[in-house]
């Protein structure tokens, strides 16, 4: 595998692992996904926050101890919480119950679905960082067409024109 798409993959990755958590974080707090008091989602607002944050720095050094690659394995470890909190997203936005007290912003569904369309683009980023394989080792090698292909020499031919 190429040691710069694999950096550029898990970069990719990182970045989108940061901006559409934190944006997600965001759209959770202010559209009040979560029925608990302000001061407990601002609390897990910041460990939320925290999470992405470390999470996306350990993605994007690409760390090689031993010849493993753990950024690659977060990224693959990442998919799993990624996968189950996409799909209670879904689940929220699809048939989300109804609040207690009747208060709550009526566009639950809708943020639950956005968050859900979010974090679906940051996994398929991550899942790419996580098994992607890198196809220019491929595409990098010469294709050997005629004559070079089946080993004839070539030399012979050239020397008759």
């Amino acid at each position: 595998m190429d040691i710069s798409g694999r950096r550029a993959r898990l970069r990719q990755a990182a970045l989108a692992w940061a901006g559409l958590g934190s944006l997600m974080l965001l759209n959770t707090f202010f559209a009040e996904l979560d029925i608990r008091s302000r001061v407990d989602q601002a609390l897990d607002l910041g460990l939320g926050s925290l999470f992405v944050l470390a999470s996306a720095v350990l993605l994007g050094l690409d760390i090689r101890i031993r010849g493993i690659a753990w950024s690659v394995w977060l990224a693959r470890l990442l998919l799993v919480p990624g996968l189950w909190r996409m799909l209670v997203l879904i689940r929220d936005g699809l048939i989300r119950p109804a609040a207690s007290g009747g208060n709550g912003w009526p566009l639950l569904q809708v943020a639950a679905l956005i968050n859900a369309a979010l974090l679906s683009i940051a996994l398929v980023l991550l899942a790419r960082a996580g098994f992607g394989h890198d196809s220019t080792a491929i595409s990098s090698q010469p294709a050997a067409i005629g004559p070079q292909a089946e080993g004839h020499e070539t030399e012979g031919v050239e020397a008759e024109r």
